[in-house]
């Protein structure tokens, strides 16, 4: 109900506009129209009016989201490619890392509370420490790029997650 008035009117509020935008300042992953665009008496103008609040709030985003260093997350991105994972151990890193929106998982190591909270992050994984989700990565050899505070490890998984463990 981002755009609400545009049920009935082709033009929305300032407030509704302002909503959207914030959305997006605040770190949402997504957002969504449901009247607007099912049964609204101007659907494309919804839409159109919805990816151009997204477009110029997505310019307005800092550099550095939640004080994670955004160039050691672009360094990470840029390392992995396409072929590795990423694992980290920090809700803030994960969610910096699902912002640059790479094309590899990014493996989230957590407890089951922030794994719960990490499952709306776009492209993360997230891997309870406490669950029996563990099970066969102790043993593998695939090598994941690691996100740790302000280095990066190309490693394997199995190693990755015994030196790097959250105590």
């Amino acid at each position: 109900q981002m755009l609400e008035s545009m049920v009935r009117l082709p033009v929305p509020t300032r407030a509704e506009c302002t909503d959207v935008v914030n959305a997006v300042l605040d770190g949402c992953d997504a957002v969504m129209l449901s009247a607007e665009s099912a049964a609204g008496s101007f659907p494309h103008e919804a839409i159109s009016m919805q990816a151009a609040l997204l477009r110029e709030a997505a310019c307005q985003l800092p550099e550095a989201p939640n004080g994670v260093d955004r160039t050691v997350a672009q360094a990470a991105v840029l390392v992995a490619g396409d072929a590795l994972p990423l694992a980290c151990f920090q809700f803030e890193v994960a969610q910096s890392l699902s912002r640059l929106r790479p094309s590899t998982e990014i493996i989230f190591v957590t407890d089951s509370s922030g794994a719960r909270k990490a499952t709306l992050l776009r492209g993360v994984t997230p891997l309870d420490v406490g669950g029996s989700s563990m099970a066969g990565l102790w043993d593998s050899p695939k090598l994941c790029v690691v996100v740790h505070q302000d280095q990066l490890l190309v490693q394997p998984v199995s190693s990755a997650l015994q030196h790097h463990l959250p105590t």
